[in-house]
């Protein structure tokens, strides 16, 4: 199957994903002129943010690896309820230190 997540909810990590350096709850934002979508944190830790379709095809990614039976046949547009249902936080380190996906 082809990994894609262009047809996702347009914040598919709403509410799931977390700044690695004060703990707050980062915002899905789109940059002005490249429109491109990134979850960033609002005080400004991440220096510009993690690019939203990249995180969430790695989330994607970890889905279909480690819970299959969760995510096939499952309606794209209904991602957002599987993760938030599979995910207790998606962390996100500044600095190119990773990214911690912790299950519930």
């Amino acid at each position: 199957m082809l990994l894609t997540t262009t047809a996702l909810d347009e914040w598919t990590l709403r509410g799931i994903v977390y700044c690695g350096g004060c703990g707050d709850l980062m915002d899905g934002l789109t940059r002005g002129g490249t429109r491109t979508r990134v979850y960033a944190c609002l005080r400004g830790c991440c220096r510009g943010g993690t690019v939203a379709s990249v995180l969430e095809l790695m989330v994607l990614t970890d889905a279909r690896r480690h819970s299959p039976e969760l995510i096939e046949g499952v309606p794209e547009r209904c991602h957002s309820q599987v993760f938030a249902d599979l995910y207790r936080a998606i962390v996100i380190h500044a600095g190119h230190r990773g990214v911690d996906i912790l299950p519930r």
